[in-house]
């Protein structure tokens, strides 16, 4: 973790158009809240996560420790993930496994940057993550325990949109689940056709996708 932080740490720069933005857009939303003064524009008709959850905490810790400490909360939510992840695979697997896993994950490039940027991006990940490590953590006691991963799963629904499209379709879809199943490059050809073309990854790959995309699919 001291790795991954570093190597975030060492990123710089300005404010980017989209951590802007959401700080930005923060301070209207908590204006909204506290005072009820009117938004210039309507943020929810376009954002990609509920204005009114990242964006706020982000303007919150933005009035008190400006852009730095917004970054450093991304950069705690990145190493909340690291750990999560950490657990995790240790539970389900070993020690060596948790260890390798934590290890590659902190420096993937994706987790470097998001750990120095202030959108909701390390925020979904850390719900997502917590979500998932409740699942695995519940295992062993009652049936009803696993709605525990509910809330977290939600907030990460709610915090990035596009969360979804990661939990439900593993294979990706373009964001657009009203296109036609046969549209979609992972669809399971019809008949003899791509007969063939199918291994034992993919179709456990298409296993793992049925039940959410079918159930998208049929809206």
């Amino acid at each position: 973790m001291l790795v991954q932080a570093g190597l975030s740490l060492r990123l710089s720069g300005t404010a980017f158009q989209d951590e802007a933005l959401y700080i930005a857009s923060g301070h209207y939303e908590l204006a909204n809240l506290l005072h009820g003064t009117k938004l210039p524009v309507d943020f929810a008709a376009y954002f990609s996560g509920h204005p009114k959850l990242y964006p706020v905490i982000a303007a919150v810790v933005d009035s008190q420790f400006g852009l730095t400490g917004v970054r450093l909360l991304s950069l705690l939510f990145m190493l909340g993930a690291t750990g999560l992840l950490y657990s995790l695979t240790r539970r389900l697997f070993n020690l060596r496994a948790g260890l390798g896993a934590a290890a590659l994950f902190s420096v993937l490039q994706s987790t470097m940057v998001l750990g120095n940027f202030a959108t909701y991006d390390a925020a979904a990940v850390f719900l997502l993550a917590l979500s998932a490590w409740a699942v695995v953590r519940t295992d062993r006691m009652s049936a009803a325990a696993v709605l525990l991963a509910a809330p977290p799963a939600a907030l990460a629904f709610g915090v990035k949109y596009g969360v979804r499209h990661v939990s439900a379709d593993p294979c990706g879809s373009g964001g657009d689940h009203r296109a036609p199943a046969s549209w979609h490059p992972c669809a399971r050809p019809r008949g003899d056709a791509g007969r063939g073309n199918r291994g034992p990854a993919r179709d456990r790959l298409l296993l793992l996708r049925s039940a959410g995309r079918h159930q998208l699919h049929d809206h």
